[in-house]
């Protein structure tokens, strides 16, 4: 029993280590769809944690997808965990139970719960002992990660569904009111607040100076940090659920029509936008120039920050709302499938030219000519397909020498991915 066992996790380790970017390194199932998005640490701790509609928040192998443990709830879990990338043992979350916990990493163990008058569906953020979270009781909560009691909480005029943003002073949040709140971390007392267009459900980002967060009127909005006054905004034209995110000074979300967008941090000026196949209402994730941002439409995109042209793209085959996450080389995401899905990060072919000499003589496979014209011979010796540079499926390789007739596609870039080869070709006129 116990070789049969070894074999069976040697098997999985490698198809971790051997999948191309865009491609599927595990998925678990929970058997129930989620909304959470899933939180892992890119250092020491090698677990990434989630909730899911049958209740129970999961802690899993973040390399391998195998099962640690698990904490069962009243209700369906939304709230995304927060995790530490310092010595914190914890991790923190709230339940459509009315609940929020604190279970210790290691072994799932509850330390403590602290009772709210409603759902929460705020994703938590701690900080110098206090973790900070909303409620639909139109609250919204600091209390001691010591022992769960309650530091302050501030009442807001109707139900707080967005996750709280912290600075040195400050933790800032939207609410359903349509305002955005700005208490001091200390005491909870009103720093300021401001009133934007309509109902509030994404979540504020705080960058360089600057409060983003988007609304259902369409608009993205730009708020000075320090006072809260509105200084710019960007209409998308549809509602935004997305919280944006940040990277090489610009800012990119999701909106309601389908679009996802790139907009200046200091401009409010559209960068490029990027037309998906349904709502965008998860928030993205940027690592390494590369967009990660799940869609209604069933499909995590990668997009590259500065062209806004899809890297490569994964089907769920289920409409996604959880953001994703990417550490240790991998994205995670959760889908309305009851899966939580673990893809290799990166672009297209790099993983795979890493590993092709060291590991599978180079004369097993063979694409000639490259540069090619009309025609295409690839000698494989495993399946594979062709995709566009862009990371779209054009065509498939089988086992063995492949004849193909290329008099009609258009000159570009394209990659050959077989099994652990991968490389890329040229189509010249």
């Amino acid at each position: 029993m116990s070789k049969i066992l070894i074999i069976g996790i040697l098997i999985f380790s490698f198809s971790c280590i051997f999948a191309d970017a865009g491609e599927l390194v595990w998925k678990y199932s929970t058997g129930a769809g989620s909304y959470s998005s899933p939180s892992v640490s890119d250092q020491s701790d090698t677990r990434v944690y989630f909730g899911s509609n049958s209740t129970y928040v999961y802690a899993l192998n973040a390399r391998t997808g195998s099962f640690i443990w698990r904490y069962k709830t009243g209700d369906s879990v939304y709230s995304s965990p927060y995790v530490s990338d310092t010595s914190d043992t914890f991790v923190y979350f709230g339940s459509n139970d009315t609940y929020f916990y604190i279970l210790t990493k290691g072994r799932g163990r509850l330390q403590w719960s602290f009772k709210t008058n409603g759902q929460i569906w705020s994703s938590p953020v701690a900080k110098s002992n206090a973790v900070y979270f909303g409620s639909s009781d139109h609250s919204f909560y600091a209390l001691s990660t010591v022992n769960g009691t309650k530091l302050w909480s501030y009442q807001t005029g109707w139900e707080v569904f967005t996750s709280p943003a912290i600075n040195s002073s400050c933790v800032i949040f939207g609410s359903y009111d349509e305002y955005i709140y700005a208490l001091e971390r200390d005491s909870g007392y009103l720093r300021w607040k401001t009133k934007l267009g309509y109902l509030i459900f994404s979540s504020p980002l705080i960058y360089d100076g600057m409060i983003y967060v988007g609304c259902d009127d369409g608009n993205l909005y730009f708020l000075d940090e320090a006072i809260g006054s509105i200084k710019m905004k960007y209409n998308a034209g549809s509602r935004i659920y997305s919280t944006p995110v940040q990277g090489g000074g610009n800012i990119f979300f999701g909106s309601a029509n389908g679009g996802i967008y790139s907009v200046g941090a200091k401009t409010a000026t559209l960068n490029w936008k990027y037309q998906t196949g349904s709502e965008v209402n998860s928030s993205g994730c940027v690592s390494e120039d590369i967009l990660y941002i799940g869609g209604y439409d069933g499909y995590l995109y990668a997009i590259d920050t500065v062209t806004g042209s899809p890297i490569w793209t994964f089907n769920a085959g289920s409409q996604i709302f959880s953001s994703p996450s990417v550490a240790k080389g991998n994205v995670y995401f959760c889908a309305l499938d009851g899966y939580i899905y673990c893809v290799k990060a990166g672009r297209v072919g790099f993983n795979s030219k890493k590993i092709t000499s060291r590991f599978i003589p180079k004369e097993e496979f063979s694409v000639k000519p490259n540069p090619f014209k009309d025609r295409l011979t690839i000698t494989s010796p495993s399946d594979g397909y062709i995709y566009s540079i862009e990371g779209r499926r054009l065509g498939e390789v089988r086992k063995g020498k492949n004849e193909i007739n290329t008099k009609t596609w258009l000159p570009a870039v394209y990659i050959v991915k077989c099994g652990n080869f991968s490389q890329k070709i040229i189509k010249i006129k």
